[in-house]
């Protein structure tokens, strides 16, 4: 009965020993799960963050190409306004060159004087 209760203490005891390293494997266990939930909270955060982040500059981005948009529109209103009003500035010259009595416009007949003002101008 002594060996019995002998071999009874060896057993209990061995299962105590089994009971605490299966109690400190459980911790480390729960304490792994509870670093990969908060990981996993802090990874849907940043997508979160990343999301919200992208929505924004797609629509910066969208609102400078409107902006562009209109820029260019307006560049190439003036840039017609230009071209319009050298055609109106070059008429209102060739207008003003050959209009009578006009300096430069050649009297008729020409004088020896306009024959040598011809002679001047230089053609660029």
């Amino acid at each position: 009965a002594a060996t019995r209760e002998a071999a009874l203490q060896v057993g209990n005891e061995k299962l105590r020993k089994k009971i605490e390293d299966l109690e400190g494997q459980l911790i480390d266990t729960n304490e792994a799960k509870d670093w990969c939930v908060e990981q996993k909270r802090l990874v849907e955060q940043d997508r979160d963050m990343y999301r919200s982040n992208f929505r924004h500059w797609k629509y910066m981005c969208g609102k400078a190409n409107e902006l562009l948009q209109i820029a260019l529109a307006h560049a190439d209103r003036a840039e017609k306004a230009a071209e319009a009003a050298l055609v109106r500035a070059q008429k209102a010259e060739d207008a003003l060159r050959f209009a009578p009595g006009s300096p430069g416009t050649p009297s008729y007949p020409p004088t020896e004087a306009d024959a040598d003002d011809q002679r001047d101008v230089v053609v660029v």
